[in-house]
Parts: structure tokens; sequence; C-alpha cells
């Protein structure tokens, strides 16, 4: 873990398989909930070697950890 803002902001890394991650979440309350924005990076021979698949890969995570959130959240009430 990086750094933790209270209850807006979370930033973590590692490097796993030759990929080296930094994930940061913000989140923004709004009128209508909480807004979540996420920054993410990969970099590393894995992701030279094949930009557009490790993009797709990073993309479906992102979406995959967004539902959980979201479901959770719901769920929570």
């Amino acid at each position: 873990m990086y750094a933790v803002q209270g209850q807006s902001r979370v930033l973590w890394g590692g490097t796993g398989d030759g990929i080296t991650g930094v994930h940061e979440w913000v989140f923004t309350p709004t009128s209508a909930g909480t807004q979540v924005e996420t920054t993410e990076s990969f970099a590393g021979s894995p992701v030279d070697a094949d930009r557009e698949g490790m993009q797709r890969v990073l993309d479906g995570s992102l979406t995959s950890w967004l539902n959980h959130l979201k479901n959770a959240a719901e769920a929570a009430g």
C-alpha cells in the first residue's frame, strides 16, 4: 500500500509475472452516491510485447472490480 487518504483515495501497486502495476482509486461523494475514478498503469516486458492484449486484460479487470464494488455497495444499502 503506497497511500490511503481517509475514505477518499487508495494508491497501491506491485510486481508480478514481470509486470509492475500501480493502481489509484479516488472516491468522491456526489448527490447520487459516490463516484469512483481509477487510474491504472502496467509496465514491463509482457506489456511491451502485447500492449493491446494487456490493455484488454486491464480493462476487463477494472470492469470486474468496479462491478463487484457496486454490487457490494448496493447490497449494503
